[in-house]
């Protein structure tokens, strides 16, 4: 195999590492104060939605190698600062807030620097960030559950992987494809020599005269109108609200819903339940992200539908308990993670596919990318009221 793809495919890996481990051990972080699990979430969503929205703006002015090493050294900030700091603040702040910043920054990064290579490395990152949520999730659940490690410390032991995408961008991704050699620094600064006025539909035309001027002054520029055309044109509806919609319906369900409910059994402690759960809806991730090997799925609407369901049925099952064990749990969740993973894939597929140059490419795989932070914010705003008052109806049931 090609060692770029499997570069790829442990960057994959990496990206959202940060991101994982920080919401599975969120109950433990929110655990000595009153604040909801919900918080959490939100403390991580907004910057890293903040920096989504505005970083395509900006963010191609910035060599590939400066945004990789920020977000390695942030990620690893982010997990000692949750681990090491007392104030419940600060560990919002300093640790999940920063960290969402790390991932952020990793995800646009990574996805635009993709479009220049061969098309086997796209499913090889989709794939390794499928393998990052089980690993992440079952990394935390396997230290503190059966290894019996405190939160603390298994922070402080994932905090040297971020550094890895460092050494691994250095080793095999460096330089990057498709940029002018006799002026490369320049290039991967994205210090591009002019803007387009052609429009969107122009730019996609493989026969537009905007080819010559992108082979000829090596990388071109979207100007902000071009850009925003390419969005609702092109992305919004095919891609951007089916990952709004699966991100919404999936994070509302594992941080607001999922920690209300628990089952006696001996395959977990309650407390562990919701490290399972996120556990086995990894595995689900895992198999679906990699799908983009064996089938390709263009309905993506039809499966945000199936998601909103158990959405629904788990919702129920707080008000009217009617599963008959974890096991029934689980398979939900296995069910969530091989959605979510399949409209993650397919959703950068289809943007993929629809760009034939490679600066389109990669404004789009980066901007896309707000679409799924968009639903994670939401997800959290709704969390905020939808726990409290899942927690007294919980609470009304056991009494």
């Amino acid at each position: 195999m090609d060692l770029e793809v499997i570069a790829f495919g442990i960057c994959g890996l990496l990206l959202d590492m940060t991101f994982v481990v920080l919401l599975a051990a969120a109950k433990d972080i929110v655990s000595a104060s009153s604040l909801p699990t919900s918080s959490v979430l939100v403390a991580s969503i907004v910057p890293l939605w903040f920096l989504k929205l505005v970083a395509p703006l900006f963010i191609e002015k910035v060599p590939y190698r400066v945004k990789i090493s920020a977000a390695a050294w942030s990620g690893m900030l982010a997990l000692c600062g949750t681990a090491l700091l007392s104030s419940i603040w600060g560990k919002l702040v300093v640790g999940v807030a920063v960290g969402a910043i790390s991932t952020a920054l990793a995800e646009i990064t990574f996805f635009a620097l993709v479009t220049r290579y061969s098309k086997q490395c796209l499913p090889a990152l989709t794939t390794g960030t499928g393998l990052c949520g089980l690993c992440g999730s079952g990394f935390y659940f396997f230290f503190t559950e059966v290894f019996k490690f405190s939160s603390k410390v298994t922070l402080l032991i994932t905090s040297i992987l971020p550094l890895s995408l460092i050494f691994v961008h250095g080793v095999f991704l460096t330089p990057e494809p498709g940029l002018n050699r006799s002026n490369s620094e320049s290039a991967i600064a994205f210090e591009f020599p002019g803007a387009y006025d052609a429009t969107t539909e122009a730019l996609l035309s493989p026969n537009s005269s905007t080819n010559e001027q992108e082979e000829s002054s090596g990388v071109p520029r979207l100007s902000l109108r071009e850009k925003t055309d390419f969005v609702f044109n092109k992305l919004l509806f095919p891609s951007m609200i089916p990952l709004f919609l699966i991100f919404f319906t999936g994070y509302l369900m594992t941080q607001a819903v999922v920690p209300e409910i628990t089952f006696d059994s001996k395959l977990s402690s309650p407390q562990g339940q919701y490290s399972l759960f996120l556990f086995i809806a990894s595995i689900g991730g895992v198999l679906s992200r990699a799908s983009l090997y064996f089938v390709e799925v263009d309905n993506l609407y039809l499966l945000t539908g199936v998601q909103t369901v158990f959405l629904l049925v788990l919702i129920l099952e707080i008000h009217r308990p009617f599963l008959p064990s974890l096991m029934s749990m689980l398979f939900i969740a296995l069910a969530e993670g091989a959605i979510s993973g399949l409209v993650f894939v397919n959703a950068f597929r289809l943007i993929n596919n629809r760009a034939d140059k490679t600066h389109i490419r990669e404004f789009a795989m980066g901007v896309v990318s707000v679409a799924d932070a968009t639903g994670v914010l939401v997800a959290a705003a709704v969390g905020l009221s939808l726990e409290p008052y899942l927690a007294h109806i919980d609470e009304l049931q056991n009494a």
